[in-house]
């Protein structure tokens, strides 16, 4: 958060002593100058940066990486900080999500912010260590045992001899302490509580509500300017070229970037760079297999079951094949019932993918009058080699799903020969392997399954072979 909440660590720190926790693999360092203090840019690892400062008129100033959404975390940290450094809430000034000077904690979402924050590590532990560290450093300027110390308002003090106290401040002149991180450092119990746990009011609002905090989108430097994404209107989408005189009225316009795939944008006002993206003529090549897949969902709603793996990829039938195995292995089955291995449609799988491999598996068979004919045709229509030999297209799919579905036998009967193998099917052969590509009667006849039945959701029988339950090894 910028604005009056946040000053610089330089500023803030140049000229006076400071105790700086700084969380790194050397341990927990208290350090005094400012030129110190600077932090480590990001979060490489388990190393952490500078999370608490502390300087000699008490004053503390903590860096956190989980941010303020609405949620009211910026006060609850502070509340954090005020309690176990035991300091009044207005001693505490919070700077957050500064990529410049904060830790690096990823993003602020689904309440990672308390687990990460308010238990025993980061922030909390940042504090918990520094007041830790203050008291042992107290017990020796005091010549007092640690547990006859106390805290209270940045100041410590014996217990039972208040004249003798010494502020945070006063204790960190110009030392410099060489310890290491220690995990144990105590939180304080909640019983102890005087700050956190109890409601105080927003300290965030005030600024927001007068208008003097500076929002990321209000933000104005000498000669900047905007940029804007043209985005291709699906995913895998190439792009073929870019009318950059399209924009070249259009007012406030700096410059076109085309790097690869990407198209951007640069105006000299944001809803300039808006409406010249809009603007911009762009060509693209879309992937025809997403505009087959949209028409074919859009026109079999009953058929929609979700999301499909492709049996021609062979990452898809590997990762099947290891998974059903692992499964057969670890856990005492009868056998193994293949609900969903087929195609779930004559429509798949167009797939840039799926067509390179048809292409492979066709080219080596045709002439070279053929193939050069096919590469004009493959330069306009993705689908070419498909569409041209939509039969061979067909024994292609069926015949990669039936090889799946050896490789399934094959691999369950290394483990256990008396497994029984089933898949789940149309009943009628010839809808099977018409809709699904399952030739369901050639698995039976050799030996692949031992029987058929109907998919979940479906109606039907189950069908096994005479001898499906042989205890005899195939």
């Amino acid at each position: 958060m910028s604005g009056p909440l946040s000053p610089s660590r330089r500023d803030f720190l140049k000229g006076s002593g400071a105790l700086v926790v700084a969380f790194g693999a050397g341990g927990i360092t208290v350090l005094r100058s400012a030129e110190s203090a600077q932090p480590v840019p990001g979060w490489p690892g388990d190393d952490l940066d500078s999370w608490i400062a502390v300087t000699e008129d008490g004053r503390v100033l903590a860096w956190t990486g989980k941010c303020e959404l609405g949620q009211g975390l910026f006060t609850a940290q502070t509340q954090l900080i005020a309690e176990e450094l035991v300091v009044p809430l207005d001693r505490v000034t919070l700077v957050q999500c500064d990529t410049d000077r904060t830790p690096d904690q990823g993003t602020t979402s689904g309440a990672q912010s308390h687990h990460a924050n308010f238990n025993r590590s980061n922030l909390a532990l940042a504090a918990a260590t520094a007041r830790e560290a203050l008291v042992r450093l107290a017990a020796e300027r005091l010549g007092a045992p640690i547990g006859a110390l106390e805290v209270k308002d940045g100041v410590v003090r014996v217990a039972r001899d208040a004249a003798r106290s010494v502020s945070y401040g006063a204790l960190v002149g110009g030392r410099r302490l060489d310890i290491k991180l220690d995990e144990k450092a105590a939180r304080r119990s909640p019983r102890e509580w005087t700050v956190l746990g109890r409601p105080v009011p927003r300290l965030e609002l005030p600024a927001m509500a007068t208008g003097r905090f500076e929002y990321v989108h209000n933000v104005r430097l000498p000669g900047m300017l905007h940029g804007q994404v043209v985005r291709p209107p699906v995913v895998g989408a190439t792009l073929v070229s870019v009318d950059q005189a399209s924009v070249k009225d259009a007012p406030g316009v700096v410059k076109v970037v085309v790097k690869k795939n990407f198209v951007g944008v640069v105006a000299e006002k944001p809803w300039q760079a808006l409406r010249a993206a809009e603007m911009l003529k762009v060509d693209v090549r879309t992937p025809g297999y997403l505009g087959r897949l949209t028409r074919w969902a859009r026109a079999n709603p009953t058929r929609v079951e979700g999301l499909y793996v492709s049996p021609l990829a062979p990452d898809a039938a590997n990762y099947l094949v290891a998974a059903v195995t692992a499964a057969a292995k670890r856990y005492p089955v009868d056998g193994v019932f293949l609900d969903a291995v087929r195609f779930p449609g004559v429509d798949f799988d167009y797939s840039r993918h799926a067509m390179e491999i048809f292409r492979a598996d066709t080219r080596p068979q045709l002439s070279v009058e053929e193939r050069a004919r096919l590469d004009e045709v493959e330069a306009i229509d993705p689908f070419g080699y498909a569409e041209e030999f939509p039969e061979r297209w067909r024994a292609f799919r069926q015949s990669r799903l039936t090889t799946l579905v050896s490789r399934l036998r094959r691999a369950l009967s290394e483990i256990n020969q008396t497994l029984v193998v089933s898949a789940g099917v149309p009943s009628d052969p010839s809808s099977a392997l018409a809709e699904s590509f399952q030739d369901w009667t050639n698995w039976m006849q050799t030996g692949l399954v031992d029987g058929v039945g109907r998919r979940s959701g479906t109606s039907g029988t189950i069908v096994f072979s005479p001898d499906a339950f042989s205890a005899a090894p195939r």
